[in-house]
């Protein structure tokens, strides 16, 4: 086969590849539960960085706050390791509030299957947490959160 026909054979090859990954990402249905699991990631690192003016105003409620300042303080590797891997395995819309279950793989003391949980009011623009939990972290669970 000739330079010509070789090099004519990889710009064809590269342009479908480039048209097909176009073409898949343009059908891709995005993730309804990624602004939930940004907001818990934001709202964690806020918690090891023990910024709590940062974590009341991203909160509807006390126990949020108390629990993560509490998990950064006992268990501060893990909640840096949330902050930077969770990621929405399951969710539920029940009127104006959110239960999501995030996950994160390599988060050391902790199995993916179930990192964390929290539950926030649905504003998309800024979702406000009332309440998060972990089976991972020596606290009781709260009602409702499990599951």
């Amino acid at each position: 086969m000739s330079r010509e026909k070789m090099a004519a054979t990889a710009v064809a090859t590269i342009g479908a590849v480039l048209f097909a990954s176009w073409t898949f990402q343009m059908y891709a249905v995005p993730d309804p539960w990624r602004p939930y699991a940004i907001a818990v990631r934001e709202y964690m690192a806020a918690g090891v960085r023990g910024d709590s003016t940062a974590l009341t105003r991203r909160s509807a409620s006390t126990q949020p706050v108390a629990w993560v300042l509490d998990a950064a303080h006992r268990q501060p590797r893990m909640v840096a390791a949330w902050a930077q891997e969770l990621v929405t395995g399951a969710g539920q819309r029940r009127g104006d509030t959110v239960l999501v279950a995030l996950s994160a793989d390599n988060v050391e003391g902790c199995s993916h299957l179930n990192s964390v949980s929290a539950l926030l009011l649905n504003h998309s623009a800024a979702p406000r947490l009332l309440a998060v939990s972990s089976p991972c972290i020596d606290s009781p669970p709260l009602p409702g959160l499990s599951w």
